[in-house]
């Protein structure tokens, strides 16, 4: 719960609840300016390779799209920076302030 934001994943905030989880899946299909979004996520099992282990792990998946054709370079460009930035902004949104420092962000050129 100190990764994942109480927004996402309000389940993990609740003691009682939370400790006895062993699996959520999590979809959402939002509608946004330039098409649509498919937001999967969740907990999964990831097996680490090296010490033969598996842990718990939070999933974040987005996948964005358009269902009609875009026309013109300029549009598909704008597009495509639109749906990055929101990608961004959903991730962000997804992540408490502990993990967003932990992963040592830098300033991106615009």
């Amino acid at each position: 719960s100190e990764l994942i934001s109480r927004e996402i994943c309000a389940e993990l905030y609740e003691p009682i609840l939370a400790s006895s989880i062993h699996g959520i899946i999590k979809n959402l299909t939002l509608e946004i300016e330039y098409g649509k979004v498919n937001f999967n996520h969740g907990l999964v099992m990831v097996k680490d390779t090296e010490k033969s282990e598996e842990e718990m792990a939070y999933l974040l998946d987005s996948d964005f799209y358009a269902e009609n054709k875009i026309e013109g370079d300029e549009n598909v460009w704008n597009t495509l920076k639109y749906f990055n930035k929101s990608a961004r902004n959903l991730f962000r949104w997804s992540i408490t302030d502990v993990l967003h420092q932990a992963m040592e962000p830098k300033p991106v050129d615009p």
